[in-house]
C-alpha cells in the first residue's frame, strides 16, 4: 500500500493564503454594505466618539507583565500563550482593552466595572455603523474570513463565520485566565457582557481572579510597567492586519524603545539573544522584525558588515559583528494597514529585498505625488 505524504507549503504558498485573508477584510459584502475592516474602524471610532471627557484618549495602556516571562515561570510568556497561528484570541484581547480604555473615566476613587458594554452581534454586521449606534463586538473585531468563495458568500454566511471566530477567541481567552465568560442577568448566553481579567497576573483557580482596571503611570522606572499603544495602530487596522508573531514583536519593541527613551532616539534599541529568550522566550519569532521593518513601522540599522540575511561572511577577520537596533515609526501607523500589508507581502514573495521594496515605494510616490492642500 504506498504512503501518501503531505507535502509543506513553501513560503509563496503562505504569502498567498495570508493575502487572501486580508483581502476578505476589504472585500464589499455582495448584498452590499461596507467591507469588515471599514465596519470594525468605524466602531472603534464611535466608541471614541461617545466617550465624555475633555481628557483626549492618546493611546491604549499594556501591563508590561503580559509581554515579559515571569522570573518564577519557565516557558511561554502569558502574551505567548494567548497567541496562535490561526486563532483571534490575541486581537480580542487587545480590542478588549481598547473598548475598556475608551470609555468615558469613572468619578475619583472608583473602580472600573470590566464588563464589555457591547453585544456580540446585530441584526445587520456587515451594513456600516448607523450612527449613535453602539457597534457591537462582531463589528468591532474585524475577522478575516477564509472561505476562498469569499466573493460570492452570503453575507449570513460572513456572519457565522466571524461569529465561530469569535466564539472560539472567547472560550481560549476564558481558559486562560485572561476573561471570565459567565452569563449576566438579562443575557442570552455567557458570551455576552463577559469580564476581562487583569492582563499582568495569573489568574486561575489556585491564584483567583483580579479583574482589570485601567493600569496608571507610575513614576521613575515604574513607568517602565506600562507600555502604551498608538490609537493609530487600532484606527488605521494594524491589528486586523499584523499577524500575532508581528504584533507580540512590535510592542517587545515598544515596551524597549519606552524604556531606554534615549538610546531610542539617538541609535536604537537592541535585543541580545540571552535577555530575548530570558525576558520575553522570543527566539524564531523575533524574525518578524523584518516584515516590520518592510512595512515601515520600524527603522532598522543592521551592522554595514552584515548581508542582507544578517550573517557575516568574514567572522574571522570581522568578528561576529553588532546587533541589530531599532527605532519605531510611529507616523507610519497612519497608512491603510491591511493595504501596505498586502503590497510587502507581494514584494516579499518576489523576492525584493528590503532596499528594492523601499525604492519601489519612492518610485510610487513620485508618480502618485499628494494632492495640494486647499484650505
Amino acid at each position: 500500500m504506498a504512503v501518501v505524504t503531505s507535502t509543506p507549503r513553501t513560503v509563496p504558498d503562505r504569502i498567498e493564503k495570508r493575502i487572501t485573508r486580508l483581502e476578505s477584510l476589504l472585500d464589499l459584502p455582495p448584498r452590499g454594505g461596507a467591507s469588515a475592516l471599514q465596519v470594525g474602524i468605524e466602531a472603534r471610532q464611535a466608541l471614541l466618539a461617545a466617550r465624555t471627557s475633555d481628557d483626549a484618549l492618546r493611546e491604549i495602556r499594556l501591563r508590561t507583565k503580559f509581554l515579559a516571562k515571569p522570573s518564577e515561570v519557565a516557558g511561554p510568556t502569558r502574551i505567548q500563550h494567548v497567541s496562535t497561528s490561526k486563532g483571534a484570541a490575541l486581537k480580542v484581547l487587545l480590542l478588549a482593552l481598547f473598548e475598556l480604555q475608551a470609555r468615558s473615566p469613572r468619578p475619583s476613587g472608583a473602580s472600573l466595572i470590566p464588563r464589555t458594554q457591547l453585544a456580540l452581534e446585530r441584526e445587520t454586521p456587515d451594513a456600516g455603523m448607523p450612527s449613535g449606534e453602539r457597534p457591537s463586538w462582531i463589528n468591532l473585531a474585524a475577522l478575516p474570513t477564509a472561505d476562498a468563495t469569499r466573493r460570492s458568500t452570503h453575507a449570513s454566511s460572513r456572519r457565522r463565520n466571524r461569529l465561530r471566530q469569535l466564539h472560539s477567541a472567547l472560550e481560549r481567552l476564558d481558559q486562560l485566565g485572561r476573561i471570565e465568560l459567565k452569563k449576566a442577568p438579562g443575557e442570552h448566553h455567557r458570551y455576552e457582557a463577559f469580564w476581562v481579567l487583569d492582563e499582568g497576573r495569573a489568574n486561575d483557580s489556585s491564584l483567583g481572579l483580579t479583574r482589570y482596571t485601567v493600569p496608571e503611570f507610575g513614576r521613575g522606572r515604574e513607568r517602565r510597567e506600562i507600555t502604551t499603544i498608538p490609537l493609530e495602530f487600532f484606527l488605521h487596522g494594524w491589528i486586523d492586519a499584523l499577524n500575532d508573531n508581528e504584533i507580540i514583536t512590535y510592542l517587545i519593541l515598544r515596551l524597549m524603545a519606552q524604556a531606554h527613551p534615549r538610546v531610542h532616539a539617538t541609535s536604537g534599541v537592541f535585543l541580545t539573544s540571552g535577555f530575548r529568550l530570558s525576558m520575553f522566550n522570543l527566539d524564531r519569532g523575533f524574525e518578524a522584525h523584518r516584515m516590520l521593518a518592510r512595512y515601515g513601522l520600524i527603522t532598522t540599522r543592521p551592522d554595514p558588515r552584515r548581508s542582507a540575511r544578517g550573517t557575516i561572511h568574514q567572522q574571522r577577520t570581522d568578528g561576529k559583528g553588532n546587533l541589530h537596533q531599532f527605532q519605531l515609526n510611529d507616523a507610519a501607523l497612519s497608512q491603510d494597514a491591511p493595504a501596505r500589508v498586502i503590497t510587502c507581502l507581494q514584494r516579499y514573495a518576489d523576492h525584493l529585498t528590503l532596499n528594492e521594496s523601499r525604492q519601489r515605494d519612492r518610485d510610487e510616490a513620485e508618480q502618485n505625488p499628494p494632492l495640494p492642500d486647499t484650505h
